[in-house]
């Protein structure tokens, strides 16, 4: 069953990341194992009032958005060790990027110089970073979450578990929430670092038992919704860790969901590439879509256009399957013609392009709303972000990667 194969797929390739094994040259066609690993590493978006902040492969760049062009690009000169795929954390007085080799830093939002960086001495981020009133925090993948002051850099506390971070940190109020693959949802305080509680305080007394965590909560009220490698989706009241509901996918989750408070919805989808939503107070089914044709990876987007509020669905199927799909937050009935992204690939002997292809290709990075752009990350092809229009869905630009 192909979607199976996705999801072991999926979890290969950022084990494969995790030991260290990301290598070769970004943007081209690529093959073998080099284009597996670059098919886990999609790009890291973020946005600020007049920029949006890529990080893809051995750079993050900040480019402007009216017309695509880049503004800066850190480090200045690519340096092979270092690679960039988590989403940037943007602050008012800088940006704060995690690569695969153990550093966190913080640069300046309007030119990219560095402010200060960090090395962890002890493994790789994956997941990015998140921001509190005083403090960065970030996990590495020997499960060890670190908080550092956010004006210097300095190391805080550490909070070590069982097992992997691979999620982005999620901060409300004083709390600090992680996820691991040891199956556990954490609440820590931000200030010290102290463990205020865990979910499940025993995976096996969950039915069914507990699987892996890879995803970001997604926070509503005094509930923590999270996806489960168990093929569930669940909420856990954050005072209390009690159960609110769960959910039964069909397959794994990899994300949390996106909520829609208007609706009173959580809009998610799983590696079936089923997207579902449900009542955010009941956890009961409001609509199913399931036609997506591969696997949402990537957390679904709210927006809204002259028609109406949306939700766009990005789909990480291939070939004909490969779209992002536009529906209706309240029914999921499709309200648009889905968008297929087709990327340019040129091939090349040694460096030198040796000709062009073009054919549609995976979205797993999340779709993001910017003004009225809609953002599309690309793992494959010559370019690593698209700009959608948001009213009639064609592109404006697209940002492509000077040649390696």
């Amino acid at each position: 069953m192909i979607t199976r194969r996705y999801r072991t797929w999926l979890l290969a390739v950022l084990l494969l990341i995790t030991a260290g094994s990301l290598a070769g040259c970004l943007g081209g066609s690529g093959g073998g194992r080099a284009a597996v690993l670059t098919g886990a590493s999609w790009p890291g978006i973020a946005t600020s009032d007049n920029l949006i902040y890529l990080a893809f492969g051995p750079q993050v760049r900040a480019i402007n958005p009216e017309n695509g062009t880049q503004t800066w690009a850190y480090p200045s000169e690519p340096e092979s060790r270092r690679t960039f795929y988590a989403e940037p954390a943007v602050g008012d007085e800088a940006i704060f990027v995690t690569d695969y080799e153990q550093t966190l830093t913080a640069l300046d939002p309007e030119t990219g110089a560095e402010i200060w960086s960090f090395e962890s001495d002890r493994s790789r981020f994956i997941g990015g970073a998140a921001l509190g009133d005083a403090h960065v925090y970030a996990g590495t993948v020997d499960g060890t979450l670190f908080a550092l002051d956010r004006g210097n850099g300095q190391e805080v506390w550490t909070f070590e578990v069982d097992r992997d971070i691979w999620s982005t940190p999620l901060v409300v109020g004083d709390v600090v929430y992680i996820t691991s693959l040891d199956r556990h949802l954490y609440a820590l305080d931000t200030a010290s670092g102290g463990l205020l509680w865990k979910f499940p305080e025993d995976i096996d007394a969950v039915d069914p038992r507990m699987g892996a965590i890879v995803g970001t909560p997604t926070q509503f009220d005094d509930a923590l919704v999270f996806g489960s490698f168990n093929n569930h989706v669940y909420a856990v009241n954050s005072e209390t860790q009690d159960v609110l509901w769960s959910f039964p996918t069909t397959n794994w989750v990899w994300n949390g969901p996106v909520y829609d408070e208007e609706d009173g919805l959580l809009i998610g989808g799983d590696l079936d590439g089923q997207v579902f939503a449900l009542n955010a107070e009941t956890g009961e089914t409001a609509w199913t879509f399931d036609e997506a044709g591969g696997p949402v990876v990537g957390r679904p987007a709210l927006g809204e256009t002259e028609n109406g509020r949306v939700v766009y669905v990005a789909s990480g199927g291939t070939g004909s399957q490969a779209k992002l799909y536009i529906l209706d937050p309240a029914t999921g009935e499709r309200v648009d013609t889905p968008v297929t992204i087709e990327a340019e690939f040129t091939s090349r002997f040694l460096v030198f392009p040796t000709g062009t292809s073009i054919r549609p290709i995976p979205i797993y990075a999340s779709p993001v709303v910017y003004g009225d752009l809609l953002l599309i990350g690309a793992h494959e092809g010559d370019y690593p972000l698209y700009a959608l229009d948001r009213e009639t869905l064609l592109e404006r630009w697209h940002f492509e990667l000077p040649s390696s």
